[in-house]
This record gives C-alpha cells, structure tokens and sequence, in this order.
C-alpha cells in the first residue's frame, strides 16, 4: 500500500480552519523542543550548502580580484572563464545540497507532528525515492513564476509601444506603463506562489507526478490564500528580525567598504557566512515545520459536527 493510499483526498479548503497563531506556535512548539533531532538530520544538509556558499563567495572575491588586476579584456576573460565555472557549479551544488536537506526536513517534521521522531538514515531513506520529484517540482514552479513575470513585463512593453510611449528617454506614461505592467506580475507571481506554496510538500509525502503535485498543492490552497499569506509573512517578519540581529554585527564591514575602493578583508567573508549559516540551522527547521503543518491542516479530514441526539420514545406505562 502506498502513502497515497494510507490518505484521504482533501476536503474543500473553505471547511478547514488555517488559524494563523496555532499554525506559528504548533511550529515553534514542533522544531525548539526537539531542535537536536533536526540537528542531527536537516542541519547536516544545512551545514554542506553553508560551506558550498562559502565556496562560491569565496571565488566569487577571486574573480573580483582578477578582474581587478588585469586590463586586458581578453585576459580578464580568459582569467574569469574557469573560475566563474567553478562558482556556477558551487552555487548549483549548494541548491542541490539544500533541496535534500528540505526533503530530510520535512519528513522528520512530518514524524514529529505525528508522534514520532526520525533520525537521519530513515528521513533521507523516505526522502531518496521522492527527491527526483521535489527537483523537477521545484524548477517547474521557478520557471513559471519567471514566465508569468517576464510575460506582464513584456505585455507593458507591448502597450508601452501601442500607445506611441518613447521608451528610449523614458518618460512618464511610458514608466507608468511599464510599472504596471510588472506590478500586475509581481501580484500574479505571488498568487502563483501561494496556490504551489505545499507542492514541494507533496511531492515529498505523497507519491505523484510532478504537474500533479502542482495540482494538488492549488486544490487544497485555492480557499485559504490570504491566511497562507499571512502565516508565512508573520513567520518570516519573525525570523527577519532575528536574522537582521545576528548577521548586522558581520555584514556591517562589508557595506562600509561598498564606497572606497578597498576590498572587505578575508575574514568578513567568512564570519558572514558563518553567521548565515547559524541562522539557517535556526530558521530553515521552521520554515518546513511551518509548511508541513500548513499542508497537514488543509488536507485534514473535516470534521462535521453529529447530528442531535433525539431521545428513543418512552413507551406507555402499562
């Protein structure tokens, strides 16, 4: 039998309550009492994409520096050839990296809303067979988030050029066209976002196809946007700030140095990626326990209240 079959299509999402502070404290109540097994699970994936950051940041400083000691053009790009490679790949490692540790994280949320807690050997042994899956998910909602915003940007180009705008000065009617044009793909690529925002949770815990997934993910969301919206945007308000905390004390020397002429030393590179990656391992945990429990509560069996109980009829005194 499979996980498919041990669970029952969702109900209509207008039947089911998405309370946004049960939602956030079931989240904080789920990942801080049982932070170490997320540790030893999701951190572990969390701490590789760090270091593959690093990695990245770090050669993207020597292509900065080549760039810098060469006048040639030629010569810069055959200097920057390799070591943009070697970034590109780092960067694509570091997402890769980071979509296991995801698939990891939500099995072993899943576990713990359950009851149960997971350790890292039977979290990725459930997420391994799904992980194809949650990749192809993940690139195809990127892709169309990337199209409908390139399309209303291009359809304000398109009315920019109908109505006779100059676009090469620029002038107003023809900035106001084009803002509304991407203002319309933002406000399009959000609802985008919020109906797909638990496919990559079904393509984890449920086993369909990845169109399906995306299918599903808009079914049981299509009732609740505005509350899906406001669960994640009070949660990532939240995290912000902390994030902002820790990190301003590091990222502080490098925007200094954004207007000399002087390079941010070594050392800046690697506190700030040390500070981000310790507001991943507190963070990224929330994020998916976040989600899953939003995914948990929309497909939920609804609960109908029973009918009133009415008393057996007393038969007549003889």
């Amino acid at each position: 039998m499979t996980r498919n079959d041990k669970r029952k299509d969702a109900v209509p999402a207008l039947m089911v309550r998405l309370v946004l502070g049960d939602a956030i404290g079931t989240a904080f109540q789920t990942v801080f009492p049982h932070f170490r097994v997320f540790l030893r699970t999701q951190g572990v994936f969390v701490l590789i994409a760090g270091a593959l950051s690093l990695a990245t940041t770090l050669a993207a400083r020597s292509m900065m520096t080549l760039d810098d000691a060469a006048s040639d053009p030629a010569a810069i790009l055959a200097d920057l050839g390799p070591v943009a490679g070697v970034a590109l790949l780092l960067g694509v490692a570091s997402m890769l990296v980071s979509l296991a540790g995801w698939a990891v994280g939500v099995n072993v949320a899943d576990g713990l809303l359950a009851g149960r807690e997971l350790d890292l050997q039977t979290a990725w042994g459930l997420a391994r067979p799904r992980y194809g899956n949650l990749l192809l998910t993940t690139l195809l909602v990127g892709l169309a988030a990337i199209g409908v915003l390139a399309a209303a940007v291009g359809a304000g180009f398109g009315l920019a050029l109908a109505f006779g705008f100059d676009l090469v000065t620029a002038d107003r009617p023809a900035l106001a066209v084009l803002a509304l044009g991407a203002l319309v793909g933002v406000v399009l690529v959000l609802v985008l976002v919020l109906r797909w925002s638990v496919a990559s949770v079904v393509s984890v815990l449920e086993t369909r196809r990845v169109t399906e997934n995306l299918v599903r993910s808009a079914d049981v969301t299509r009732h609740s946007l505005v509350m899906i919206f406001l669960t994640f945007f009070v949660l990532f308000v939240i995290v912000g700030f902390g994030s902002l905390i820790v990190t301003a004390p590091f990222v502080m020397p490098s925007m200094v140095a954004m207007g000399t002429t002087v390079d941010p030393p070594i050392w800046t590179a690697l506190s700030q990626s040390v500070a981000s990656t310790a507001v991943s391992l507190a963070t990224t945990p929330l994020i998916t326990t976040l989600t899953v429990i939003v995914y948990r509560r929309l497909t939920a069996p609804a609960v109908v209240d029973a009918p009133p109980v009415v008393p057996a009829p007393v038969p007549p005194a003889p």
